[in-house]
């Protein structure tokens, strides 16, 4: 069923001038549902009904009470008021009126020059050292609109590595810091949603 507001989105985007490709691609949605929309936005979806939705009150209720735990709701359904609700009908009722809202995707662009942004990553690698393999964590950094990589593997990849790895004095070895020279003033380190400015 297509929500109300998406319809209106629709809409809003063709009076735009945008395509029905891009419209399909920006909103997720099939280009045949966009052309019935356009066709008679008036028109109502198929409305599918449950015999289980006459809980909805209760569901909400327990919903809160078990913290948003829908296992718990449906336990507690059938425990405490003899109600069995099948676990893909009670999350299709809890979807329907919006009792467990979804969870906002991330959304966004950076925009930077080349030379200032650099991104930081580790992953674990199989390596041959001296005939064995052995498992070494790969520390990399990548540099925004350039090929230039630098890389270094260890042991293992805490705390105490990610300092050797972006220290300028700690390391005897070159250092990224001699590698990439100018040195960008931004770095995402590790995928996470912190900034270090240096």
């Amino acid at each position: 069923m297509i929500r109300q507001s998406k319809k209106d989105a629709i809409l809003e985007l063709k009076n735009t001038g945008m395509s029905l490709r891009k419209i399909a691609r920006t909103l997720k949605v099939s280009r045949n549902t966009i052309t019935k929309i356009l066709k008679d936005p008036d028109e109502a979806a198929p409305h599918r009904e449950s015999r289980h939705e006459e809980h909805v009150p209760l569901i909400r209720d327990l919903f809160k009470e078990c913290k948003g735990n829908a296992v718990r709701v449906a336990e507690e359904l059938e425990s405490r008021h003899q109600i069995t609700i099948p676990y893909q009908s009670l999350t299709w009722i809890m979807r329907k009126h919006e009792i467990r809202k979804r969870k906002k995707r991330r959304a966004g662009q950076y925009h930077f020059k080349p030379g200032q942004e650099m991104q930081h990553d580790t992953s674990p690698h199989q390596v041959t050292i001296d005939g064995k393999k052995v498992s070494a964590q790969c520390a990399s950094l990548t540099l925004a609109f350039s090929r230039k990589l630098f890389i270094q593997y260890y042991p293992r990849f805490t705390r105490f590595e990610c300092k050797v790895f972006l220290s300028t004095k700690v390391s005897p070895f070159l250092n990224l810091f001699q590698f990439f020279q100018p040195v960008p003033r931004i770095f995402f380190i590790m995928r996470r949603e912190f900034w270090h400015e240096k």
